[in-house]
């Protein structure tokens, strides 16, 4: 079975979508005679799948990044035909037009879209801008592939519900993001290190987050912050945090060089798909205050290998880091709970999971 592999992200195993899209190529030259892939971005990032046929979309220097453009000048390059589409990307109504393969799969990491315009608005003051998301008919037409497909994968209940009551596919699997799991840990530093590594749009809670660790104003403890959420991100420091200790590591080469600085970290996510940080902590042997608006929150079990609290809960956050402050034994154990359930998401068994959906959509 022939197969072909389309993403409008880079592939490019510092990003989370990169990361996710590299995982799911594995899986499908696992399977399938993967005679492609497509990608956007700068070809120097794609070292690491150097081996692979990779032909490079990228239509920055001429256009703003459109996702509709992408579909169809993908499309346009491409001739004959596979037996199997993966469509990372939305939209992909062109590509299955040109191609018509027997099987087709496609990515939806679906956050709650009313509640992402509403945070959009309630920070920014402004009209959420992003008409492929509030213009019906521009919004139809960018998820209309996902009606079309065989199967569509999500990687949280969360999505998979608003995906079956938005988009109404034929079939939804959901296969959580997974994580690379260290031989050995870092040990945790002493005192509170809580730790955040990401963005920091709207969607991601960082507001909440600090207004929680203004309110605690805690002693002899500090927030680390790593990632592109670091610029920009002073004026709300000084704003909801004055006066503690907020420490910028900028971007990390690596994921270790984030995770010995921090024994704890949170995701305030008011609505994410899945949300990495969790689950990459987890292996880290760092246990999470985790947001019930990110996806990741399905692998945590509150009290056992991590705390669970509501999105936009400034509150919840300052009890769950008070808890942890009380009680550094408890939070330890919490860490080791959290690598050990880690072992069952490592990137190996989600591969094999994708490709248990392949081989049945093909039989």
């Amino acid at each position: 079975m022939s197969s072909l592999y389309v993403t409008f992200d880079t592939l490019d195993p510092n990003s989370g979508a990169g990361k996710v899209c590299i995982h799911e190529i594995n899986a499908l030259k696992s399977c399938t005679d993967l005679k492609g892939i497509i990608a956007r971005g700068d070809p120097s990032k794609l070292a690491e799948s150097a081996k692979l046929p990779i032909r490079v979309v990228n239509l920055e220097k001429a256009y703003p990044f459109n996702p509709y453009l992408y579909d169809y000048f993908t499309a346009d390059q491409l001739s004959g035909t596979v037996d199997l589409l993966h469509m990372s990307c939305s939209p992909g109504v062109a590509l299955l037009a040109k191609l018509n393969p027997l099987h087709s799969v496609c990515n939806i990491v679906a956050h709650d879209l009313k509640t992402s315009i509403e945070e959009h608005e309630r920070i920014y003051g402004q009209p959420y801008p992003f008409l492929h998301n509030t213009d019906p008919y521009l919004h139809d037409v960018l998820i209309k592939h996902a009606k079309m497909v065989d199967c569509v994968f999500t990687p949280s209940h969360g999505s998979e519900k608003w995906i079956n009551e938005n988009i109404h596919p034929k079939r939804v699997e959901v296969v959580p993001h997974g994580c690379d799991y260290p031989a050995e840990i870092s040990p945790l530093p002493t005192g509170l290190h809580l730790g955040y590594l990401g963005a920091g749009g709207p969607d991601k809670g960082l507001l909440y987050l600090l207004l929680a660790w203004g309110k605690l104003a805690l002693k002899d403890a500090e927030l680390v912050l790593a990632g592109p959420c670091c610029e920009g991100i002073d004026p709300w420091i000084q704003r909801f945090a004055p006066g503690t200790v907020v420490r910028k590591l900028g971007w990390v080469k690596q994921p270790l060089d984030f995770f010995k600085e921090v024994n704890m970290v949170c995701v305030p996510s008011v609505t994410e798909g899945f949300g990495l940080l969790g689950l990459e902590a987890m292996a880290h042997g760092r246990s999470g205050i985790i947001s019930t608006g990110a996806g990741c929150s399905d692998l945590v079990t509150d009290g056992k290998d991590g705390i669970i609290v509501h999105p936009r809960d400034p509150r919840g956050i300052v009890d769950a880091i008070r808890s942890y402050v009380a009680d550094p034994k408890q939070a330890s154990r919490m860490g080791r709970m959290a690598r050990m359930k880690a072992k069952r998401y490592i990137w190996d068994k989600i591969e094999q999971t994708y490709s248990r959906i392949y081989k049945e959509l093909m039989e």
